[in-house]
């Protein structure tokens, strides 16, 4: 019978694989073992079969131990200043805010087109938010709805109720007076010109584009209900100051205004890439003008009613213009044989 101490001492026999100790080439060979940004150099072991070696200066010396700097010390010791929220900036630059709830319903009953739109608290529950809610969409006020954190930021910091009213720097005009006026001077043989100012978000595009139309003789400027620019003090001062002399009106539907308009007798065009030459077209009534956005042109809702569409003439080494310069080339083209 085979002596067991003898066993223990010398001959450990067999074991299984989770309990032998690894060898000193298995641990330095490790994936945990290899350095940080060293490329491992191919060698060819015993079988012939290829297998990754890394030098072994490059293990942190003789010992094999890696550099602690790659294990996240520095970074652990010097941590990363914390991120601060960046505030959400009201991007209007709205000429008045109005808060709490009966500042806005005053505002509501007597000049509710002098507002932009109406902010609301998100889940407030509150009734008479649901009451102002229901108020400014009978007057085609348009609302949004935010939370609380964000229409407090909006807010500028001020009590507001769950309820807040940006507001332009004038009125906008009836679009029933302005259609009434238009359409007396077609029956009286008048070629007015209206633009359509479709989703310009930059203000002072809107501001370039209001000095435009009072230096061609524009009748009136179309804006849509939502989306786009209002009549803040950047568009006011943009203009020059010919904002006060220029009709402004905010439909409910621009689409099925541009129907009306062409029942009345306006050819409606609008500027698109793919239209044809503005100077191979000629516009000798009255004229409906649909300029679009910086980015997106004019809508597909918008596009629809329109008879013609038109391009500018453009070298080929540029890809758009300005939505304002396109406005403005287009208005002295419509324009150049009336004034």
């Amino acid at each position: 019978m085979e002596d067991r101490a003898g066993r223990d001492n010398g001959n450990r026999g067999f074991q299984p694989r989770s309990q032998q100790e690894p060898s000193r080439d298995a641990r330095r060979d490790s994936f945990g073992e290899r350095p940080h940004g060293e490329r491992p150099q191919q060698a060819r072991s015993f079988h012939g079969q290829s297998r990754l070696e890394f030098p072994r200066e490059a293990r942190g010396g003789a010992s094999g131990f890696r550099d602690n700097r790659f294990q996240g010390g520095d970074r652990r010791a010097n941590p990363r200043p914390a991120r601060e929220d960046q505030p959400i900036v009201e991007r209007e630059n709205a000429a008045e805010i109005v808060c709490g709830q009966h500042a806005v319903q005053s505002l509501l009953e007597s000049e509710p087109r002098r507002i932009q739109r109406l902010l609301l608290e998100r889940g407030a529950g509150e009734p008479r938010l649901y009451e102002l809610q229901k108020l400014a969409e009978e007057n085609g006020v348009p609302c949004q709805q935010l939370m609380a954190k964000e229409l407090s930021v909006r807010a500028l910091g001020r009590r507001h109720q769950g309820v807040v009213a940006v507001c332009n720097v004038r009125e906008f005009a009836e679009w029933t007076e302005l259609r009434e006026k238009l359409a007396q001077s077609v029956k009286e043989g008048g070629n007015p010109i209206v633009v359509v100012a479709a989703a310009i978000e930059d203000p002072r595009n809107l501001g370039a584009v209001v000095r435009t139309c009072v230096g061609m003789g524009v009748k009136g400027l179309l804006l849509p209900r939502k989306g786009g620019c209002g009549l803040t003090p950047i568009v006011e001062e943009t203009s020059a100051g010919t904002l006060t002399h220029l009709p402004v009106a905010r439909p409910n539907d621009l689409e099925n205004v541009l129907e009306d308009l062409s029942a009345l007798g306006f050819l409606v065009v609008g500027l698109d890439a793919r239209g044809e030459e503005i100077r191979t077209v000629s516009f000798p009534g009255p004229v409906v003008l649909v300029a679009g956005g910086e980015d997106r042109g004019i809508p597909p809702h918008l596009r629809r009613p329109c008879a013609r569409l038109i391009r500018l003439p453009m070298n080929e080494n540029l890809q758009s213009y300005n939505a304002s310069v396109a406005a403005a080339i287009a208005l002295y083209e419509i324009t150049r044989n009336r004034l």
